[in-house]
This record gives C-alpha cells, sequence and structure tokens, in this order.
C-alpha cells in the first residue's frame, strides 16, 4: 500500500507543478474520458509505475517524453 499512496502523491505533485509539462493536459483528457478523476489518477499511476520500471530495468533516468506518450495513449483507446 506504500508504494501505492506513494504513486498516487508523485502523480498530485506532477499535476500542481505541471510536470513534465502537459501532464494536466493529459490528465484533463483521461478525466473527459473516464468522467471519473479517482481513475484517471490509477491510469496515470500505472503508467508512472512502468516508466520507472523501463528505467530501473535500463539503468536510465526516467523519461518525461516516454511516460507522457504513454499517458497519451490511454486517450487514444
Amino acid at each position: 500500500p506504500y508504494l501505492h499512496m506513494g504513486l498516487h502523491i508523485a502523480v498530485l505533485e506532477q499535476l500542481s507543478t505541471d510536470r513534465p509539462a502537459g501532464i494536466v493536459q493529459a490528465y484533463q483528457r483521461l478525466i473527459a474520458q473516464t468522467a471519473d478523476e479517482h481513475k484517471a489518477q490509477h491510469m496515470m499511476v500505472d503508467c508512472l509505475a512502468e516508466q520507472l520500471w523501463l528505467a530501473q530495468q535500463n539503468q536510465q533516468p526516467p523519461s518525461e517524453t516516454a511516460y507522457l506518450n504513454a499517458l497519451q495513449r490511454l486517450t487514444e483507446k
């Protein structure tokens, strides 16, 4: 539960600073698509967790571009 809540906090921090740039717009698109802020946040948490895992596996810093692209793909479905 700590990791899950930590990811929620990370998403809320990202939204409060719009970093990476464009994340607020991605969040708004997800809310429009799902009509549920909590579900939209869960979708973002899943993308963030995957990007952090990939960064760890590749021994590189997380890619903001890849993260935003993953969020964009969610609204294309």
